[in-house]
């Protein structure tokens, strides 16, 4: 058996596993953006589209070959070594299924695009797939068991190690090849760390139906809810790059990973927290969960809310100052997509409420609309150029937000549309003040890089000073317990660093 710790209160946990992750979010996004402007300035458009396109499809069959067995395991009351056993082997025999699918795919898929990497790239990353397995399972036992800041220390070790790797990788001339040789060097890394972290070890080979079972009973649901989701978010690389050619597809992938980064470093990762917390207060009943919901909808938003503003303002100095001039035509498109992601910070914790409360089965309805929807953005959007496909994946977003919230407020037994809306009402108010600050000071009549960096700054300022403002006059709002346990846990932890270092 892995090494367990005793159990806390879901509040509790989350609290410490959300403060975990809020900082793991932050460093991993300061390493994205560090390695992306290096990255950028080493390869050409054409790397990152063929590697793009790629994982748009290596994505969808890593997913398949976890089958939602490790949420199963977050799920379960208390998973033993047999049970992480089983669930471990398993996923290595769905690898092996997705890695030859992968080979299949690779040759069949070649003629559409116009790079003849594409199917040696396709090829090396596929095999990376037969990783997964230990850290899938050594990482579900510690999100079971709240062990957040193990898995934070774990995550930035990645992201250094990765970054370092590929920017070397880059600079020796390797091309596209940086990014596989990241990924194997991760992979590996990765799956000694988890195990050497959680202490759980995989037992002897054994696949029987009857072991995996009550895994996988729970599992399909979450397994076809998150294939949709992902193939929705993919979809968009897929047909770009058999569309419009590997170029233009390193370009939109560009403006889309560094619009979306503060959804996916800070929202995406705290996800995972959510889901494990919410996962425990299902047996506290449904008016703790909803408690628990509103004040993780109010974390979301709050800390999310500002780097997408100041990414908005500062989208132009961001990608051409930092990226180079070649990258120009991603500014447009960075900016609708970013307009989706205050929609899709709201959808992150709506989802992991949906998931926990056995809606995953209704949700794959929605998710399979929103695939629909996704491939029409693209095939439509196109006519306008690559910022007409962001702004209709933009509208996307907000299509499956409303999705989403009329799916909870109907189905969870807990949340109503109303609960949603109050609990953002603080972070969207004060958002919509700092963008009206942060345009007032681009009307001036003044342009540049340095006065749109500037509105960025004004506009995150004008945000932090509203959302207190409200909080302070908002009596009995979720947010100012959250805001209170925020500011004491950090100061805490300053004045312990102060200690040390006097």
């Amino acid at each position: 058996m892995p090494r367990s710790r005793p159990a806390r209160s879901p509040e509790r946990s989350f609290r410490t596993a959300a403060l975990w992750t809020f900082l793991q979010g932050w460093v991993g996004a300061a390493v994205q953006f560090a390695t992306g402007i290096v990255m950028a300035r080493l390869l050409a458009p054409a790397d990152f589209g063929v590697f793009a396109a790629v994982t748009a499809y290596t994505a969808l069959l890593l997913r398949q070959a976890q089958f939602g067995i490790p949420e199963s395991l977050i799920r379960t009351r208390s998973p033993d070594g047999h049970a992480l056993s089983a669930a471990f082997w398993w996923m290595e025999a769905f690898a092996g299924l997705a890695a030859a699918v992968a080979a299949g795919l690779a040759v069949a898929l070649a003629p559409l695009y116009d790079d003849g990497r594409f199917v040696a790239v396709m090829l090396a990353v596929s095999a990376t797939f037969f990783l997964m397995p230990f850290s899938a399972t050594a990482g579900a036992w510690l999100r079971h068991q709240m062990r957040y800041r193990e898995i934070a220390r774990v995550s930035v070790i990645l992201s250094l190690s990765g970054a370092a790797i590929g920017v070397a990788a880059a600079a020796a001339g390797a091309g596209v090849w940086s990014f596989v040789v990241a990924a194997w060097v991760n992979g590996t890394l990765g799956a000694w760390l988890y195990l050497r972290v959680s202490g759980w070890r995989p037992g002897r080979p054994r696949l029987r139906w009857v072991d995996i079972a009550p895994l996988v009973g729970y599992g399909w649901k979450m397994h076809l809810n998150n294939m949709l989701d992902l193939a929705s978010r993919r979809v968009d690389r897929m047909l770009l790059g058999a569309l419009a050619g590997s170029h233009a597809l390193g370009v939109f992938n560009r403006a889309a990973q560094s619009g979306r980064m503060p959804v996916a470093e800070i929202a995406g990762r705290l996800y995972q927290a959510m889901f494990s917390a919410l996962s425990r207060a299902q047996e506290s009943g449904a008016a703790q969960a909803g408690m628990l919901n509103r004040k993780m909808l109010f974390a979301l938003a709050g800390a999310t809310y500002p780097a997408l503003l100041l990414l908005w303002f500062a989208a132009e100095p961001f990608v051409v100052g930092l990226y180079g001039e070649p990258w120009r035509e991603a500014v447009e498109p960075m900016r609708w997509i970013i307009l989706g992601g205050f929609a899709s910070v709201v959808s992150v914790g709506l989802g992991a409420l949906s998931d926990t409360r056995g809606l995953a089965g209704r949700e794959s309805l929605l998710q399979a609309v929103g695939l629909a929807l996704a491939a029409a953005a693209v095939a439509v959007g196109l006519r306008w150029g690559l910022a007409g496909v962001a702004a209709a994946m933009a509208g996307r977003a907000w299509l499956m937000l409303g999705g989403l919230l009329t799916l909870v407020h109907r189905w969870s037994g807990c949340v109503r549309a109303a609960d949603v809306v109050h609990a953002v009402a603080p972070p969207a108010v004060a958002a919509a003040v700092g963008y009206g600050a942060g345009a007032a000071w681009l009307g001036g009549g003044a342009s540049g890089w340095t006065v749109q960096a500037a509105a960025g700054g004004v506009s995150v300022l004008c945000y932090g000073v509203a959302l207190t403002a409200l909080l302070l006059v908002w009596a009995g709002h979720p947010g100012r317990a959250v805001l209170r346990v925020a500011v004491g846990g950090l100061g805490r932890r300053a004045g312990a660093v102060a200690r040390i270092a006097g």
